[in-house]
């Protein structure tokens, strides 16, 4: 799966004078990633032909840290004391 598209989607953000009126831009984006990208500040990034995005980019970012909790995930129990150790 490339990307997600659809229609443009309009997404919401506030600017520093609508702050102070309650108002909004309002900017038509066509993926997912188009609108990360401007959320962000950064670039949502492509899967390169190793698997990986580029680093720094809002998908890498993602991934990595998903890929953190799957290590945690696994981990989680396998250190458990042996019968002695707990006595102590």
């Amino acid at each position: 799966m490339d990307h997600l598209e659809s229609e443009a989607v309009p997404v919401q953000l506030p600017s520093e004078r609508g702050r102070a009126k309650g108002g909004f831009f309002v900017f038509p984006v066509a993926t997912i990633d188009e609108g990360l990208a401007l959320l962000a500040g950064r670039a949502a990034g492509e899967r390169a032909s190793d698997g990986m995005y580029p680093p720094g980019t809002v998908n890498r970012l993602v991934e990595d840290r998903l890929r953190s909790f799957a290590r945690i995930r696994q981990s989680f129990g396998q250190e458990l004391p042996s019968s002695d150790e707990s006595r102590t």
